[in-house]
């Protein structure tokens, strides 16, 4: 079964009075275990799908399905419950006056509900850790 879906996905923004379409019948299908990689030039459209997915925006034709359900037309905060985002510029979907390893804790609590005292432990801290580690990049020792 596929996590997501999207079939024949179109948007069209308009510019002044030029219309601009940055998605034009684009499908896409991932399984759970796949490792998807999407590459093309600038204004190939690779963050517009995204941006779809995620719900930043409804697109105009097309249905988008997370975990078999339909979320075309749900807004990015009813989605936010079924994606999660890593932006390019590390100021955007983060709270940069917190470590990372408060900012994992913000998204870990996303949609749950918890007491007003959040609060990092070992426990999570250690589980943070090896999940960094996995990513090679060296952060697993500045969390903090």
């Amino acid at each position: 079964m596929s996590i997501v879906q999207c079939k024949e996905i179109t948007k069209t923004y308009r510019q002044g009075k030029v219309d601009v379409t940055a998605l034009h019948g684009i499908s896409l299908e991932v399984a759970e275990g796949d490792f998807v990689t999407i590459i093309g030039t600038n204004g190939s459209g690779k963050s517009t799908l995204l941006n779809a997915v995620a719900g930043a925006f409804l697109p105009d034709t097309g249905p988008i399905k997370i975990d078999g359900r339909d979320v075309s037309r749900d807004r990015d905060y009813v989605r936010a419950k079924l994606v999660s985002r890593v932006f390019q510029n590390p100021y955007m979907g983060t709270a940069p006056d917190m470590t990372i390893a408060e900012n994992l804790l913000m998204a870990k609590l996303r949609g749950e509900r918890h007491y007003p005292k959040i609060s990092l432990n070992r426990t999570q801290m250690t589980r943070f850790e090896g999940e960094v580690a996995l990513l090679e990049m060296q952060l697993e020792t500045r969390l903090n």
